[in-house]
């Protein structure tokens, strides 16, 4: 069958416009280019300046009528509707747009939660877009979509980092007058606290979080009551939630509440719901331990004013806990009496009230006390040969004395009474030099921490001096040292010169070979080394006299015969005698 839209025996109809008409002023943007006959489809045309066509749309023709609808701004145009085979003559109209004085009338409420998207919508010119702005021109939101046929618009605006109270109109884009002006009231909705819960107890930075905040914005934490007391402030996430994390007071021990209101740019939210909950002191962080006595510890250490501190037997020796003690100017002490030596595992905690009639305690602080046996003290020795140790001990404990090594022992054990032991060497050492003794005590199966260590030097005696033997004006003198020393002799008549002595075994022995003036008094100096000391001098006087000669009478003579007066003469006597 043939086509009869192109057979050349049934020629189309002349396509004929209708709306507009030549010359018609159109006063809507919106409108339909309308006619009839043409083909089952027809295309409707715009006829640019450089008699180009630019198509506006097509229609189809059921009846031989047809309608396209097209939207035109302020302006003249030409026109023309058809196919290329089948084309209406060109129409030639204008466009002269009355506008309408834009309206806004959405939202109908006048507090706006910034949380929410903020969508205004109203009515204007159908086709045309809309500008909004705040009154006055200080903040441009930029233009809606065009209008629809109708007039409706509505565009979504950002209105982030404004005041709590925006005022704005709307005009169309370049064409004058504005709308009246609408007030909102912006309004940040209330954040929610999910941790800590209520009761919980945490510490003075304890973990604070929730939700329902604006990604963006910021939530602040404050005291409940007393909202210039900021404990600190975060940052809220894309899916609202939020937590603090820059801290900027510690929450204090005890019992507390807070709230938290977020700031949507410069909009804050009204606070939250109050969350109350307890604060516990920090942990103590180090316990320092003396020993004001024996059985007695002292504890002490820093800790939170106010707060009280308290000291719990873990495990250890039978021994009652010190006392609990209030923390005055952040500084405590408390002392153990009567506790038995051993080790303590023990446990220190700091709190405060709860205002209910209970505490809020800290974490613990776990550590151990070796409470042992004392050392030793006040150690001393006799600097005698056989030189006798003594000291300072606990009662009904045992000192050990050992040498070196610890597994010798220069002088039998020491039982300490009232305070008090000694004990002698087991041999005599004689001179010593630097010689180190360790001394330990002992008590039911406690030692003291360390042996304790003394360095004993001994100076040698002086030497004993024996009796002078006469030998003429060279006298030998002699005596006692101590064993192989090193014996030395001066002369007050040549005092510089030194004379060391014959020695053997614990005997000395000295001759001068030079004589010494007779008849006056000479004192001889004696010293000995041994241990690398020098002994006291033993320091005698003596004197060498002139030998007492047998007086020989020369006259008279032998047997002879003499009167009763008679004179003797001699020689060999000794003057004065």
């Amino acid at each position: 069958m043939a086509d009869e839209q192109n057979d050349p025996l049934f020629p189309n109809p002349q396509v004929v416009i209708t709306q507009p008409s030549a010359g018609q002023v159109m006063t809507s943007g919106y409108f339909s280019i309308k006619g009839y006959d043409g083909s089952i489809w027809v295309n409707a045309y715009k006829v640019l300046s450089d008699n180009t066509l630019e198509l506006l749309g097509g229609s189809v023709t059921p009846g031989g009528y047809w309608e396209v609808p097209v939207f035109f701004t302020d302006g003249s145009y030409t026109i023309c509707v058809g196919l290329e085979s089948n084309m209406s003559e060109r129409v030639t109209f204008s466009v002269r747009v009355a506008f309408t004085v834009p309206r806004i009338t959405l939202p109908r409420d006048e507090e706006i939660d910034i949380s929410q998207p903020f969508t205004v919508g109203g009515t204007a010119t159908p086709g045309f877009r809309v500008r909004i702005m705040t009154q006055g021109g200080w903040h441009d939101f930029g233009l809606s979509e065009p209008a629809a046929r109708d007039g409706s618009w509505s565009k979504t605006l950002d209105i982030r980092n404004l005041p709590d109270t925006i005022t704005i109109q709307a005009a169309h884009d370049a064409h004058g007058q504005w709308s009246e002006a609408r007030t909102f009231r912006l309004r940040a909705s209330k954040p929610i606290i999910q941790f800590p819960e209520n009761g919980d107890i945490t510490d003075v930075k304890g973990r604070i979080s929730g939700a329902g905040g604006v990604s963006g914005a910021i939530v602040e934490v404050l005291k409940d009551f007393e909202h210039s007391f900021k404990i600190g402030e975060g940052d809220v996430g894309a899916n609202g939630e939020w937590n603090v994390t820059r801290f900027v007071m510690d929450m204090p021990p005890g019992p507390f509440s807070i709230v938290a209101r977020q700031i949507v740019g410069t909009v804050p939210s009204d606070v939250s719901e109050v969350r109350s909950f307890k604060i516990r002191p920090p942990a103590l962080t180090a316990v320092t331990t003396s020993y004001p006595t024996e059985t007695s510890l002292k504890f002490s250490g820093s800790g939170h004013t106010g707060a009280t501190v308290q000291i719990t037997v873990e495990s250890g020796p039978e021994g009652a806990a010190p006392p609990d003690v209030v923390v005055t100017v952040g500084r405590w002490e408390t002392t153990a009496t009567n506790w038995p030596f051993g080790t303590y595992n023990l446990k220190a905690i700091q709190k405060v009230p709860d205002n209910a009639n209970g505490w809020i305690e800290s974490l613990p602080y776990s550590f151990t006390v070796e409470h042992r046996l004392p050392d030793p003290s006040d150690i001393k020795f006799t600097p005698e040969y056989q030189p006798t140790f003594s000291g300072k001990g606990s009662d009904g404990a045992t000192v050990k004395i050992a040498n070196p090594g610890g597994s010798t022992f220069p002088a039998p054990n020491a039982l300490v009474s009232a305070g008090k032991w000694s004990s002698q060497a087991s041999q005599v050492w004689g001179p010593t030099f630097k010689r180190n003794v360790y001394f330990r005590q002992f008590l039911d199966g406690q030692q003291s921490r360390e042996w304790i260590e003394l360095t004993v030097t001994i100076p040698p005696l002086a030497p004993v001096f024996g009796p002078v033997q006469e030998d003429g004006f060279s006298p030998k003198f002699s005596g006692t040292c101590w064993l192989n020393a090193f014996v030395e002799l001066t002369f007050s008549d040549a005092p510089t010169t030194k004379h060391p002595a014959t020695v053997t075994g614990t005997n000395w022995s000295f001759q001068r070979g030079t004589p010494f003036a007779p008849d006056v008094p000479h004192t001889v100096t004696v010293t000995q080394i041994a241990a690398e000391q020098t002994s006291p001098p033993a320091s005698p006087t003596f004197t060498v006299y002139t030998p007492m000669l047998k007086p020989i009478i020369t006259h008279p003579e032998p047997d002879s015969e003499v009167g009763r007066d008679v004179t003797k003469v001699g020689q060999d006597g000794i003057a004065g005698a």
